[in-house]
């Protein structure tokens, strides 16, 4: 048999070995809510880069459209400027007479 004093022992030995596993359980815990967290910020940051580099190719796309289309309307004017600048002086008196004609008309 064994002694009470083995006994007792033994018990400090089994509550000293289950504190220092608890102690370990808490150490492990906050590695890995440290891990998690960082793994989190991580996930953030290139969700973050993600949404930036997609806004920046929509701006992007939409400033060439916006170019483009500025482009073909000033490609547009100066084709009818150019055919204004084209076109006699009688015919554009004519018009101009036609209109204000027109807008007598209206107008009484």
């Amino acid at each position: 048999m064994h002694s009470s004093e083995d006994v007792i022992s033994k018990i400090i030995d089994i509550d000293s070995r289950a504190e220092g596993l608890k102690n370990k359980a808490k150490e492990d815990i906050e590695v890995i809510k440290s891990d998690l967290a960082k793994k989190k910020e991580q996930e953030l940051k290139a969700l973050e880069k993600r949404i930036a580099d997609k806004n920046k190719q929509i701006n992007d796309a939409a400033e060439n459209m916006r170019n483009s289309e500025v482009e073909k309307i000033r490609e547009e004017f100066f084709k009818i400027t150019d055919s204004i600048k084209n076109t006699p002086e009688d015919k554009i008196e004519k018009a101009v007479n036609i209109i204000l004609t027109r807008i007598k008309g209206i107008s009484e």
